[in-house]
């Protein structure tokens, strides 16, 4: 199949379409083109005032969208202000209506309505098996099959409702000698980077200083550039057996992996996940298996949030009062699996493929409108 295509907006990454194309620098010709046009836009997150940013955002993408036959957002993040299935505090769900912009975010929306306007890049997750990929010899440190003091970590992070959640029910049962516990808006706990056999103490003076430490503080990492929210907690890992995960988005509508899934993956290690509903089928997928043999991962099904993080917790629970040999037996096939898929996992083809799927979808859509 030949297409006449030319591409606005693509010179900050790598080719990712399968078919041969224009790339165009001269904005007033790639307007005037006769060629199919497609506009990449390459979008960055914008926190501050959300609500006058995301009114400006949807003028703008509705504008480019008329100077072009498709528009590409392309974002690596993925997170409730850009998409929520109610209320008018959103960004890509009203936006995918207009037949020519697509989304290709760090994400995975559920919405039904939207799944054939929008694709995924699994940024997060690339990034930490690149880093791992030049690291193997830290990975191989790891012992994640053998029984371990403590029966899982819980690595916060900041402040959210689910997290509170999961902090409120690790303390309120006493449960920090069985879950190695940190959470940055607890100045009281200890750090667990300082277990770690990174030295962070540039970023941690003292404990007042945690509302400073976030995951997309820069470091140097064996010579590598990166975030702290990339480097695996090695010696947390090596003294807890499972992990909780609980992920930056925690609202239903969007499936956002991060690196707080990565990471346990890349450790081989049991993971149960606070975050939105169908979090789980989403990575089944993407290929990944889960733990529905183990504990009860109906969960994932719950759409409600706090009867979901409810029944969440009860897999805890249920792994608190089983012997850690006998799940690390059980595990042991389904982590070897989901380490091996993560590492080997096509991400450029990947890319490329949506990309090229989106592009055929709506290149036929506009031959048919314009013959």
């Amino acid at each position: 199949m030949t297409l006449d295509i030319i591409v606005y907006g693509l010179d900050f990454f790598n080719k990712i379409f399968t078919f041969d194309y224009e790339q165009c620098y001269d904005w007033d010709r790639f307007i005037n083109s006769k060629s199919f046009r497609i506009l990449i836009k390459r979008e960055s997150i914008f926190y501050s005032n959300i609500d006058r940013n995301i009114k400006e955002k949807i003028i703008e993408y509705t504008d480019l969208a008329n100077n072009c036959d498709l528009l590409l957002i392309w974002n690596e993040e993925l997170h409730d202000y850009q998409f929520n299935t109610c209320g008018d505090k959103n960004i890509y769900s009203r936006v995918l209506g207009n037949p020519k912009i697509f989304a290709m975010t760090g994400g995975i929306i559920n919405h039904e309505l939207f799944k054939l306007k929008s694709s995924t890049n699994l940024s997060w997750l690339e990034q930490c098996v690149r880093i791992y990929k030049d690291l193997k010899f830290k990975l191989d440190e790891l012992n994640p099959l053998s029984p371990k003091p403590f029966t899982f970590d819980a690595l916060l992070g900041s402040q959210r409702f689910h997290r509170d959640f999961v902090y409120k029910k690790i303390t309120e049962n006493n449960l920090q000698d069985r879950i190695i516990t940190s959470y940055l808006n607890d100045i009281t706990s200890e750090s667990w980077y300082r277990d770690d056999d990174v030295d962070y103490s540039q970023y941690i003076e003292n404990k007042n200083n945690y509302s400073k430490l976030m995951s997309s503080n820069p470091i140097t990492y064996y010579d590598k550039p990166v975030w702290i929210a990339h480097v695996i907690p090695f010696g947390v890992y090596n003294k807890s057996a499972y992990t909780i995960v609980t992920e930056t988005g925690y609202k239903n509508g969007v499936s956002f992996p991060t690196e707080k899934t990565a990471k346990p993956i890349l450790g081989k290690r049991l993971f149960i996940i606070f975050s939105g509903q169908y979090f789980l089928r989403s990575l089944r997928e993407l290929g990944f298996k889960t733990f529905d043999s183990i504990i009860d991962e109906s969960y994932d099904l719950v759409q409600d949030n706090e009867q979901r993080y409810e029944k969440a917790w009860n897999c805890v629970e249920q792994l608190l009062n089983l012997p850690q040999e006998y799940v690390l037996e059980k595990i042991k096939p389904i982590v070897e699996h989901n380490f091996n898929h993560l590492m080997n996992f096509p991400f450029d083809d990947f890319v490329k493929k949506q990309c090229t799927e989106l592009l055929v979808n709506r290149y036929n859509e506009s031959q048919r409108i314009y013959n």
